[in-house]
């Protein structure tokens, strides 16, 4: 058998298993890919002219899916590729998966990334943000509970990851290319051609919009105390006492404050907890690091 025919048989059972190709032939006889030659008719076409319209499929690099009606509409109206009435054929990299996600399209890569093809047809961006709100409950309910929404735009991921859709829509219109846009059909349908909404496993590098800033808050929370202990020892004794004295009555109406409420008592005594094994094992480490 010479490479041809054998690379025109791994194509036809491939098409065959991604339905692109029924199971007979126009003359009636069943369509066996192991005995499949390229003049072979299905549907008045040579099965070498369905293989090189279907080029793509057959090198991976494009995957057929099977939507339903409604779907299939949709999708087309967003600027997809269709096929026969059923199948949204969806472009996607070397090493990534495309599959049906509760009826909706999602390509998983390796990592665990999963890009996710919203459902909305594009008009403009302020009627394309409008319409993602108006599908929010839809939209979510494409990600577990366990997962988040980010993005990528012009290949660049956003460092931080959304509970909600309308959270990161929020943030993606404040892009300056996304306002620049405006309401122009063109501009906006470049911006959100380069628009990549994905769902995640929460990674350590992204984070939740305002973490950043928790973040940052508590550093420099901690660097003022530390430098309030190192100016105080500066001071006289009487004035340390004074300040010690004023702390100690801070804390103790803070605890009678605290155990009024059962709940956030129990929470209280729990963080505590935590922070001194954290600072038992610290001090062990640096204990062992003396010796």
């Amino acid at each position: 058998m010479d490479q041809k025919l054998r690379s025109t048989r791994s194509a036809v059972a491939l098409l065959k298993k991604s339905g692109l190709l029924p199971d007979r032939l126009d003359n009636g006889q069943k369509l066996d890919a192991r005995s499949a030659y390229p003049n072979w008719r299905v549907g008045g076409k040579k099965l070498s002219t369905i293989i090189r319209k279907y080029d793509d499929v057959v090198s991976g690099k494009v995957t057929p899916l099977k939507v339903d009606p409604t779907k299939l509409k949709q999708y087309r109206k967003q600027g997809e590729s269709t096929t026969q009435g059923k199948f949204v054929l969806v472009p996607h990299k070397q090493g990534e998966v495309a599959k049906l996600d509760k009826g909706n399209i999602s390509v998983v890569n390796k990592s665990g990334i999963t890009r996710v093809q919203l459902p909305i047809e594009f008009h403009s961006v302020p009627k394309y943000v409008s319409e993602v709100s108006k599908n929010q409950k839809q939209i979510d309910k494409m990600k577990r509970k366990s997962e988040y929404f980010g993005f990528r735009f012009y290949g660049n991921n956003s460092s931080e990851i959304y509970s909600s859709i309308d959270d990161l829509m929020q943030y993606f219109v404040k892009y300056n290319d996304v306002q620049g846009a405006g309401k122009s059909r063109t501009k906006g349908a470049e911006v959100i051609k380069n628009l990549e909404i994905v769902k995640i496993q929460r990674p350590k590098n992204w984070e939740f919009s305002g973490e950043r800033q928790q973040t940052k808050d508590a550093e420099r929370n901690r660097e003022a105390q530390r430098k309030y202990r190192k100016n105080l020892k500066k001071k006289p004794l009487f004035i340390q006492l004074k300040k010690a004295a004023a702390n100690s009555a801070k804390q103790k109406a803070y605890r009678e404050r605290v155990k009024r409420d059962p709940k956030k008592y129990k929470a209280v005594k729990k963080a505590a907890a935590k922070r001194m094994r954290k600072h038992t094992k610290q001090q062990a480490v640096a204990k062992k690091k003396k010796k």
